[in-house]
């Protein structure tokens, strides 16, 4: 999403070929604006990662419905810890 990010294009179809995780993307008129990765480590272990909102769409409450959308999804696992890394914030 941003210069230097080290989510590049090999990285995302990577992150996408992987069935072992959940990568999901919010959208506004066909393009990704934000998305994040809920990646299952092993048994009842799981990593959030990946957060990113681009830049221009930020301020708008998308990375939070987000952050729910993949809190939701680790909770319907029924079981296990999640972890993740807080990142710098980005400025633009």
């Amino acid at each position: 999403m941003e210069d230097g990010d080290y989510i590049d294009e090999d990285i995302w179809r990577a992150w996408a070929a992987n069935t072992s995780a959940r990568l999901e993307a919010a959208t506004r008129e066909n393009n990704v604006v934000a998305f994040a990765r809920l990646n299952e480590l092993g048994p009842a272990e799981w990593w959030l990662e990946g957060v990113r909102v681009a830049s221009e769409q930020r301020g708008q409450g998308i990375g939070r419905a987000l952050l729910a959308h993949m809190i939701d999804l680790f909770s319907e696992s029924g079981f296990g810890c999640s972890g993740s890394q807080p990142a710098a914030r980005t400025r633009s």
